[in-house]
């Protein structure tokens, strides 16, 4: 009862973006939700830190100055002892495969990020992270990815990344049909018409997604 009142005062102050002041509340949280809340409020307190010093060292004098996520090792260490012990859900397997790739393990965040849809085939946010990551649609692991409805999402994703309009299309079409109502299906299918040229097509499936919500700005 105390580690879900002190989550969800944590959860409030991290809505605030006061990142380390979270991260403070957590220090010695038990609970997966707890832990990743307070590991990921690390993570983007790196990353907020990184942005600053990125503006304060930029210069006119055309020099690359890398700057990286100071949080990275700390989290990295505690994150791979758990990893090590089996001690990840989704969300801390999605956490580590983001430290892992901002350490450069690409590999490493490849087969974390799949360990994560695999853990939880609808955590959209791993399959983002995969799409990312994969440049060619051959080096996908497909055995290593859950048979899922989540997966033909993926693919349509990679082929639309990779301009391979007619894969995408077949893949937001065969979706169609278990999710018949989804607007944002329709303006997957209405962009991939009209990167086929097929103007009439794209015309008809944008004017039904218009219908139902007229105000949307996405993919319009």
């Amino acid at each position: 009862q105390r580690e879900h009142t002190i989550f969800l005062l944590a959860k409030t102050i991290f809505d605030l973006k006061e990142y380390m002041r979270c991260w403070h509340f957590l220090c010695n949280a038990q609970s997966p939700k707890s832990r990743f809340l307070k590991y990921y409020a690390l993570y983007l307190a790196g990353e907020k830190r990184k942005e600053e010093e990125t503006l304060e060292l930029a210069g006119g004098d055309g020099v690359d100055r890398t700057v990286q996520n100071g949080k990275l090792e700390e989290i990295y260490k505690d994150l791979q002892y758990l990893h090590t012990h089996g001690s990840m859900d989704a969300f801390l397997l999605y956490l580590y495969g983001l430290v892992l790739k901002g350490r450069d393990m690409k590999d490493e965040a490849r087969q974390a990020f799949c360990a994560s849809v695999r853990a939880m085939p609808c955590l959209w946010a791993s399959w983002a992270e995969l799409t990312a990551l994969y440049n060619n649609v051959k080096d996908i692991p497909n055995e290593q990815l859950p048979d899922h409805w989540a997966k033909q999402f993926f693919y349509g994703m990679v082929f639309a990344e990779l301009n391979r309009w007619e894969e995408s299309l077949q893949c937001y079409t065969q979706l169609s049909a278990i999710f018949p109502q989804s607007n944002n299906l329709k303006s997957r299918v209405a962009v991939a018409h009209y990167d086929l040229k097929e103007y009439d097509e794209s015309a008809v499936e944008f004017e039904e997604v218009l219908e139902c919500d007229p105000y949307q700005l996405e993919y319009v």
